[in-house]
C-alpha cells in the first residue's frame, strides 16, 4: 500500500456550501418612482464554536454573481464587511443598492399625464367667447382621467403614511386643469359683464 504524505502548510483544503436564504428587505418609497433601496443581511453564527468558521470568510472575496438587469430594479453595487450586530453576535453585513428601472414608469404615467396637461394647458389659446362650453368640458375630462390615473398608481403601491413624489406629480398634474377651468370662468365673466354694459348703453342712447 502506498501511503503519501503532505505538509499541511502547503496544501489547502476548501470547503463549499450553498445557503437559501430568504431575507425581507425595507422598501422607503418616499422618492418613487426615482428611489434607490438599500437592502441589508446580516450574517451570524449562533453557535461559538462557528466562529472560527466566520474568520475564514474573507469580504473582499465575496461578490455578486446574478444578474444586473432586474424585473423592477438594476443593481449598483454590494459592499460587504465585518461587523458586531446589536444583539452582541458579530458576523458579516451585506448592503446591496438597487435602483429602480423607471422606463416603464416613464412611459405608463408620465408620458401620458404631460401630454394631458399639454391638451389642458392649449385651451387657453381658444375663444372663450365661442368655445367656453368645450373648454370646461375638455378639462373636466382631464381632470377625470387624471383622477383615475392617481386612484390606479395608489391602489397598485404599498399603502404608507408618507406622500410619496408621484403623489405631488400627479396632484401638480391635476391643478393644471383645475387653473384653466378658473381662468376661463373668469375671462367668461369679464365678457358677460362687458356684454351687458354695452347692451346698457345701447339701450340708453
Amino acid at each position: 500500500e502506498n501511503t503519501h504524505n503532505y505538509v499541511g502548510s502547503d496544501n489547502e483544503i476548501t470547503q463549499t456550501r450553498t445557503y437559501n436564504i430568504n431575507f425581507i428587505c425595507n422598501y422607503m418609497l418616499g422618492y418613487y418612482p426615482f428611489d434607490t433601496q438599500i437592502c441589508f443581511m446580516n450574517i451570524s453564527f449562533l453557535r461559538l464554536t462557528d466562529k472560527y468558521t466566520l474568520q475564514l470568510i474573507q469580504p473582499e472575496n465575496i461578490s455578486y454573481t446574478g444578474t444586473r438587469e432586474l424585473s423592477e430594479y438594476i443593481f449598483l453595487r454590494a459592499t460587504v464587511n465585518n461587523g458586531t450586530f446589536a444583539d452582541g453576535l458579530e458576523g458579516v453585513t451585506v448592503k446591496i443598492f438597487l435602483k429602480r428601472n423607471i422606463f416603464s414608469q416613464i412611459m405608463t404615467i408620465y408620458v401620458p399625464t404631460t401630454l394631458i396637461m399639454i391638451v389642458s394647458y392649449l385651451t387657453t389659446f381658444f375663444n372663450n367667447r365661442q368655445w367656453f362650453g368645450h373648454i370646461i368640458t375638455i378639462n373636466l375630462t382631464a381632470m377625470l382621467v387624471l383622477t383615475t390615473m392617481l386612484t390606479s398608481i395608489a391602489n397598485d403601491l404599498p399603502r404608507t403614511a408618507a406622500i410619496k413624489f408621484i403623489d405631488i406629480w400627479m396632484l401638480f398634474s391635476m391643478t393644471i386643469p383645475v387653473l384653466e377651468i378658473f381662468l376661463h370662468t373668469i375671462e367668461d365673466h369679464f365678457i358677460r359683464r362687458e356684454n351687458l354694459q354695452i347692451k346698457g348703453s345701447s339701450e340708453r342712447q
